[in-house]
């Protein structure tokens, strides 16, 4: 399914109905992988996921408004936040690199790189991604 995110520089963040398939298997497992398009890179995330109900804290809610340009506080439908605490990541530019695609193991930084910058930046916290 393709969602919006947003990144504050520690989690990752995405919306979505709680009743839908993709909400139903986020709240049941606590724990995604996403991939994330960026310009040259393929890049995955993956964590645990926190359920935060939309309405539960107002600056998370404006950020992701602000990031995504949608707020989806103004939908009729129910909707909840997941956020991710990327635990790993791994980010490639093609076959080349696919021997050192980890970049994060253990939420720990690996190695510095321009994906590493671009994502702490929160570069691409309008791109789309697919989880």
């Amino acid at each position: 399914m393709l969602l919006s995110y947003s990144w504050d520089g520690e989690r990752l963040t995405v919306a979505t109905t709680p009743r839908s398939k993709t909400g139903r298997n986020l709240a049941r497992s606590r724990w995604a992988r996403m991939a994330l398009a960026l310009d040259r890179e393929e890049v995955i995330v993956e964590g645990p996921l926190e359920v935060v109900s939309i309405d539960a804290d107002d600056a998370l809610a404006v950020a992701h408004a602000t990031a995504i340009g949608f707020d989806f506080r103004r939908e009729s439908a129910t909707y909840v936040f997941f956020r991710l605490a990327p635990c790993r990541i791994q980010a490639m530019r093609g076959p080349e690199e696919a021997r050192d695609r980890t970049i994060m193991r253990h939420g720990r930084w690996l190695d510095e790189s321009e994906t590493l910058r671009r994502i702490a930046a929160g570069e691409a916290a309008h791109e789309p991604i697919y989880a």
